[in-house]
C-alpha cells in the first residue's frame, strides 16, 4: 500500500493505492479498520467535515483473489485550533469592534460567534464579527467556536468604558466632585466654587477689586 502513513485534516481526502503481486487478480476491497473517515472502491481516503480532534485512523486493502492477504495505512487528523483577533481590546460604550478567527487544520474555515457572559453583555453579529458593547462598563468575553470541531475554541477579553465629554474639563469634574456646603443664612446649599472668572458666595468679584463705601464728610457747623 502507498503511503504507508498519512496527515489528513478534518473534511479533507486523500488518495491511496494497492499493489498485488502472485495473483493475476490485481484488485483489492478498501476498508477503514478503526477510526473516523470512510473511503471509497477507488481507495480515497474521506475524513470527516466535523470531526474531535486529534484523531487516528487504520484504512486495509484486501486482495480480491486471495482475501486473506492485506495490507495497512495509517492515517492522523491533526488538532483542530482557532485563534480570534485581536485577543485583548478596548472599546468605548456606542462604538463597535471587529472581530476575526483563523482555523487550522480544518477545510471548513467557519466558526459560531457568541458572547460569554449572559446577560447586558454586549452582542456580536455572527455575519458581520462585529461587537457592540453593552451600556456600562465592565471586562467582557467574546468566543469563536469551529464548525469543523466544536471541542475547539478561542477567546478574546473586551474591556468597555465610558468615553469622558470633551466638554467638561478638570475643573468642572473638581466642582462637581465636592459636596454642597451647608447656608448659614437658611436658604438652599451652596457649593464652593473655584472656577476662574466667577465669583463664590463670600468671595470677591472677578476683577479682584473690593468695594468700599467712603465716609460722609462733617461739616464744621455740624461739629
Amino acid at each position: 500500500m502507498n503511503p504507508k502513513t498519512e496527515t489528513v485534516i478534518v473534511g479533507d481526502t486523500r488518495r491511496f493505492s494497492a499493489t498485488v503481486s502472485g495473483h493475476p487478480n490485481q484488485e483489492v476491497t478498501w476498508s477503514v479498520v478503526t477510526g473516523p473517515g470512510t473511503i471509497s472502491p477507488t481507495g480515497l481516503y474521506i475524513a470527516p467535515t466535523t470531526q474531535s480532534t486529534p484523531a487516528t485512523a487504520i484504512i486495509k486493502a484486501a486482495s480480491k483473489g486471495d482475501p486473506g492477504k492485506s495490507d495497512s495505512a495509517n492515517i492522523t487528523i491533526p488538532r483542530v485550533s482557532v485563534t480570534v483577533k485581536p485577543s485583548n481590546t478596548n472599546v468605548f460604550v456606542g462604538e463597535t469592534r471587529l472581530f476575526s478567527a483563523d482555523v487550522s487544520n480544518a477545510i471548513n474555515k467557519g466558526v459560531t460567534w457568541r458572547v460569554v457572559e449572559q446577560s447586558n453583555a454586549g452582542t456580536i453579529n455572527a455575519t458581520t464579527r462585529r461587537y457592540t458593547p453593552p451600556n456600562r462598563e465592565g471586562t467582557f468575553h467574546v468566543r469563536a467556536t469551529s464548525v469543523a470541531d466544536t471541542t475547539k475554541s478561542d477567546t478574546a477579553s473586551v474591556v468597555v468604558t465610558i468615553r469622558e465629554d470633551p466638554k467638561v474639563g478638570p475643573i468642572e469634574k473638581a466642582i462637581d466632585s465636592i459636596a454642597p456646603v451647608p447656608s448659614t443664612s437658611g436658604g438652599a446649599p451652596q457649593r464652593r466654587s473655584r472656577r476662574r472668572g466667577q465669583a463664590s458666595e463670600g468671595r470677591t468679584p472677578r476683577s479682584g477689586r473690593r468695594a468700599f463705601i467712603q465716609p460722609e464728610e462733617r461739616s464744621e457747623e455740624e461739629g
